[in-house]
């Protein structure tokens, strides 16, 4: 399979999940490993369709003070915007996210429906995701190239729920990707419709297989590569 991004990304592993309020607020985390981990955070700011920055939070003995950071991808796989993690004044008087421009970037916020890539020095650092269980649909208009998706619930959803629409669509040529360590392409989803693979509308996994009922792990980041622009993504949370 063909290389898809220039940086190296890795499978977060190990969830857990805990709700400590009435008002359903709560935190997920995630274990994850040294390069790059694809996070789809899955709680929002209570009241608000936006995720803070301030409510991702790297935890252990491996986390790594101006080495860890989240990053924003554009739709070639590069770099495009991110936060560096400082602790100790490194960066400043307080611990958390700093912005490119060296400035506390705790309270800036990324719009829910955004996966972000988490680079990581060590294995076994812990990230964090808290604030309100949000299981209304996310949506999404694509453009051309990757979008970075995923799973933005609290809970394993199923492949069929990732919903593709409109005249932008491209049947066995837009997929779903998941990707290893090295960048590389791992395993996916490609679109098929018209009996371009099979009888059903749908996604197929790489051998072919009718997919919809393959499930997709809390948290996890995903590429959505689309041929065109305008392509409409629904992810919903109920089977």
């Amino acid at each position: 399979m063909k290389k898809l991004v220039t940086a190296a990304c890795a499978l977060v592993a190990a969830s857990a999940f805990a709700v400590e309020s009435a008002n359903i607020v709560g935190y997920q985390q995630t274990t994850c490993i040294a390069g790059l981990n694809f996070v789809a955070p899955d709680f929002t700011q209570v009241g608000a369709n936006t995720v803070k920055v301030g409510d991702i939070l790297v935890l252990g003995d491996s986390v790594t003070s101006m080495g860890d950071n989240l990053q924003i991808i554009d739709d070639n796989g590069d770099y495009l915007s991110g936060y560096t993690w400082s602790s100790g004044g490194d960066m400043g008087a307080q611990d958390g996210w700093y912005n490119d421009d060296g400035e506390f970037a705790n309270n800036e916020t990324i719009a829910r429906g955004l996966a972000l890539l988490l680079s990581c020095e060590e294995d076994d650092v812990v990230v964090q995701v808290s604030g309100e269980v949000n299981t209304n649909n996310v949506s999404l208009v694509c453009g051309a190239g990757l979008n970075s998706v995923g799973n933005f619930f609290p809970a394993a959803i199923a492949v069929g729920n990732f919903v593709i629409s409109g005249d932008s669509v491209t049947s066995m040529g837009d997929n779903l990707q998941i990707i290893d360590d090295n960048g590389d392409y791992l395993s996916g989803y490609t679109w098929s419709a018209g009996g371009d693979m099979g009888a059903q509308d749908g996604w197929y996994d790489d051998d072919g297989n009718f997919a919809a009922t393959d499930l997709i792990d809390p948290g996890l980041g995903m590429l959505l590569s689309c041929e065109e622009d305008g392509v409409q993504l629904t992810i919903s949370f109920a089977n």
